[in-house]
């Protein structure tokens, strides 16, 4: 199924017409959507993994400080 897009446009005189650009310009707003879509899911998982990181950290510490103070 091909839906098609037509821009209506009015120029500075008042005439109205259409234009097919308007598919092309669906088109590359669609693209962007996307591209930023898969960036948005990389920096996600980015930070899933530096929140991972900082648990794992955060556990180290208490650890090191139990062994310090004589906690067990």
């Amino acid at each position: 199924m091909h839906i098609s897009f037509v821009r209506i446009v009015r120029d500075d005189s008042g005439h109205v017409f259409d234009t097919q650009n308007a598919d092309g310009d669906i088109r590359a707003l669609r693209n962007q959507i996307a591209m930023l879509r898969e960036a948005l899911e990389i920096e996600m998982q980015a930070v899933a993994d530096l929140r991972e990181l900082l648990d794992h950290a955060r556990r180290i510490a208490v650890e090191a400080h139990n062994e310090i103070v004589g906690r067990d």
